[in-house]
């Protein structure tokens, strides 16, 4: 199973490529000369940003954070390039190692599943990307993924789902208004 590991990052973000209705949602990753570009869905960039936030508030309530270390990680956030997803992620994990004051965000390919063996997973086509970074930089992804969540399609108040700029036929109406 291949592994790629950025212990640290030097710059980490959520966000979406495209048209509303249309984008594709990714978290791209730098270190050094490299970059890893991950896909990913609109739900899991909104799980990602809320269980992130909870962790962050957690570990924050112990190891107070030191102020103005988001606006630096903000300003040393690279944009979102267009590249090519080396997968799309089934799989992610939140971690935070307090000795080096790092959080991990882990991403796989595949699950892993309890009870089987590791062999049974050791798909040479399987990745898992581990990125170790600052808390700064974490609470600076969640600001990016929640503007990437934002900037989608308005709901409808009717039934809540997304309006397509063409028209929207509303399944709480029985389709006769649009």
């Amino acid at each position: 199973m291949p592994e790629i590991l950025f212990d640290p990052v030097d710059s980490v973000t959520a966000g979406a490529i495209g048209e509303p209705g249309k984008r594709v949602f990714l978290l791209q990753a730098t270190s050094g000369n490299a970059r890893v570009t991950v896909l990913l869905e609109k739900e899991q960039v909104v799980l990602l940003a809320t269980r992130l936030d909870v962790l962050l508030d957690r570990v924050a309530a112990e190891l107070p954070e030191e102020p103005g270390t988001l606006a630096a990680a903000k300003a040393s956030e690279e944009p979102l390039q267009e590249d090519e997803p080396l997968f799309r992620a089934l799989a992610l994990a939140l971690g935070f190692e307090a000795q080096r004051q790092a959080v991990l965000v882990e991403l796989r390919e595949r699950p892993e599943v309890e009870g089987e063996s590791s062999s049974a997973l050791d798909d040479p086509e399987s990745h898992v990307v581990r990125l170790f970074m600052t808390r700064a930089q974490a609470r600076a992804m969640v600001v990016s993924a929640a503007e990437a969540i934002k900037g989608g399609r308005p709901l409808c108040t009717l039934c809540h789902l997304p309006m397509d700029p063409s028209g929207h036929v509303c399944p709480a109406t029985n389709g006769h208004r649009r």
